[in-house]
């Protein structure tokens, strides 16, 4: 749910949404949320569900801290892009618009300058720092670019059915159905894409479809905040992890758990993340309205 997440960012720049507002929203949200379906839920659920053994003999051995960055420099590092969004959109506040400071911090605060910026503050603070050469950093950036490759496809693919749904006119006659419902357009956005992700089974897919089907709502409801439908969106397809996500599995075979346990445990933290997200997405939206 929380911007640079490849769905979150995708989906708030198709319901033009500020990128600062949606990530505090989010971890306002987010943190409440992940509590209850974390820890609470897993305390509760962990006596009804066993685990398979460990084989201690193929557990490898860690990494010694000497050779680890600093827990404070690597926490800074990771959260710098969300610092940068956050202060863009907390400064232009008090700045005039168009002037030189105000233009600054937007350009600074674009989620790819953002991003940008991260990443070469990065290769000094967990690269060149700790006595890594360029030709390391090098290395580690095309195994970077690999693990990223099948997530840039989902996108694309996604972002393809999404404007396939816009050009074809589909999006506008499911936003027509939709709105003859007369249903609370949050809990409808939440409910596409809950139903999205139950038949997809990707969350990123299901977050950038849903975000083409919901926008023309938008038009409807124009006193809806359009960060308010981005976390609605991704409240909905949070939820309703099952076989047909490779996380499930993911999940089910790293902790050895049976399929009935899988579901009663890992499927089951997803909805209540989904429900409890939802509520707290409603809650939101009654006190930005006022």
């Amino acid at each position: 749910m929380v911007p640079p997440h490849p769905a979150a960012f995708a989906i708030t720049n198709i319901m033009k949404a500020d990128v600062g507002k949606v990530i505090l929203y989010a971890l306002l949200i987010g943190t409440p949320t992940a509590i209850i379906a974390g820890p609470i839920w897993a305390r509760f659920i962990s006596r009804k569900c066993s685990t398979g053994e460990f084989n201690e003999s193929e557990v490898k051995a860690p990494t010694p801290d000497e050779k680890l960055p600093g827990f404070g420099i690597t926490l800074f590092t990771i959260l710098l892009p969300l610092l940068i969004m956050v202060v863009k959109t907390i400064s232009v506040i008090f700045l005039t618009k168009d002037s030189m400071s105000y233009n600054l911090v937007t350009f600074l605060g674009n989620p790819i300058t953002a991003l940008l910026i991260s990443v070469f503050v990065a290769y000094y603070t967990l690269g060149l720092s700790r006595g890594l050469k360029m030709k390391d950093l090098l290395s580690l950036t095309e195994e970077g670019f690999k693990s990223i490759a099948g997530i840039l496809l989902i996108i694309g693919g996604g972002g393809a059915f999404n404007a396939l749904l816009i050009a074809s006119g589909l999006g506008k006659e499911l936003s027509d159905i939709m709105t003859s419902l007369h249903m609370n357009p949050i809990i409808l956005a939440w409910l596409v894409a809950s139903i999205l992700h139950l038949a997809i089974g990707s969350v990123t897919v299901a977050m950038i479809s849903a975000a083409g089907i919901v926008a023309p709502l938008m038009a409807v409801y124009p006193h809806l905040s359009p960060e308010i439908m981005v976390l609605a969106i991704g409240a909905g397809a949070i939820g309703w992890c099952h076989v047909n996500d490779s996380a499930f599995w993911l999940v089910k075979e790293f902790f050895g758990l049976s399929l009935p346990d899988a579901f009663k445990s890992f499927t089951a933290a997803t909805i209540i993340a989904s429900v409890v997200a939802l509520g707290g997405v409603l809650l939101l939206a009654h006190v930005v309205a006022l």
